[in-house]
């Protein structure tokens, strides 16, 4: 998770983490995600219809206040997943985390 090196550069981390990663980063565990649904094979895709998944993503959290509040969407995994942030007119940090990508 890269929230320590975040915190460490002045910025105010608003994290969460809705899969099995939970067990090692408590303190971002949320399990409130909408729309996607995590795979043990596959992580998050956006099988089968990536249109209808982006455009069912961003009407499940237009409302949502704490996207609202977000200056900058730190995306790590898939990377491929990260247009799922874009029509949130945000800045996006894309941190790779394999060099071999899912999505």
């Amino acid at each position: 998770c890269s929230a320590p090196i975040l915190k460490q550069l002045g910025a105010k981390v608003h994290a969460e983490i809705d899969f099995n990663n939970c067990q090692w980063h408590s303190e971002y565990c949320k399990e409130r995600l909408k729309v996607l649904e995590f795979d043990e094979w596959r992580g998050f895709s956006l099988d089968p219809c990536p249109s209808l998944i982006r455009r069912r993503f961003y009407d499940a959290y237009k409302h949502d206040p704490e996207f609202w509040r977000v200056d900058l969407f730190v995306c790590s995994h898939p990377v491929a997943n990260c247009e799922l942030f874009m029509p949130f007119n945000r800045s996006i940090l894309v941190y790779a985390t394999t060099r071999l990508e899912f999505g």
